[in-house]
């Protein structure tokens, strides 16, 4: 087992290793021409897809063990319902508080590029590693409905996230992100945990981000209705 068999020591080894990585491919991406703007993001989540998948090799995981079965029951519906309904609301709250949120990240990037590289291929990789890679090493087996046993890969998902800052992303918005990444961590652990397959936290993750974007427009659309403009408008 290359994990501590302790899932809350476990959390910080696999966030370690989650960081060097990034900085691993940050470093490699240095030494090639400038590329298109979502490639360093691209080449991140294949790298994380692939070590998650090298680390379950070496523990003798399977595949299926990882979770890439068809789901024991269904649960489409509140997976999918519940993420679309936790990312709105996660935009929402960021943009009426007045944080800047994800806008410097995403800036430059085309729809189809967030799409195919932030909402898909991210939330791929990242569940493979979450909810596969690390679900399966230290916490196969546990209760849908219990909370301690489901709560470290949430909190491991969450806390990936502050990588944003170092990405220059304020320090408010990174704070609000990781807790509403953890509540949707919980969501898909709880999904992993009920159902015995990666799909419903796939959907769930793609969900949130999807509802996330939904989120942004229902904002613009209201904050046009009281004043007339579009919001971040210069005037």
């Amino acid at each position: 087992m290359l994990l501590p068999r302790d899932p809350w020591l476990a959390v910080p080894v696999a966030w370690l290793g989650f960081v060097a990585l990034g900085f691993a491919v940050k470093a490699a991406m240095r030494r090639l021409p400038e590329g298109p703007r979502w490639r360093p993001h691209a080449a991140l989540k294949i790298a994380l897809l692939v070590l998650s998948f090298a680390l379950a090799g070496l523990e003798g995981l399977s595949p299926r063990d990882l979770g890439l079965r068809p789901a024991a029951q269904s649960i489409w519906g509140a997976s999918i319902g519940l993420g679309l309904g936790l990312g709105a609301v996660s935009t929402l709250v960021i943009l009426l508080a007045g944080l800047q949120g994800l806008r410097k990240v995403m800036v430059g990037h085309s729809l189809p590029s967030i799409v195919f590289w932030f909402w898909i291929v991210s939330s791929v990789a990242e569940e493979v590693f979450c909810r596969g890679w690390f679900q399966a090493s230290v916490m196969d087996g546990a209760a849908p409905g219990a909370l301690g046993a489901l709560l470290p890969s949430a909190v491991l998902f969450g806390s990936l996230h502050l990588v944003m800052l170092f990405a220059g992303v304020d320090r408010a918005s990174v704070a609000f992100v990781v807790v509403s990444t953890t509540a949707l961590g919980l969501l898909a652990a709880w999904a992993k945990a009920a159902t015995g397959s990666l799909y419903p936290p796939i959907a769930a993750h793609v969900a949130f981000n999807v509802g996330g974007m939904m989120g942004g427009v229902a904002y613009a659309g209201m904050y046009r209705a009281f004043t007339g403009r579009m919001p971040f408008q210069r005037t």
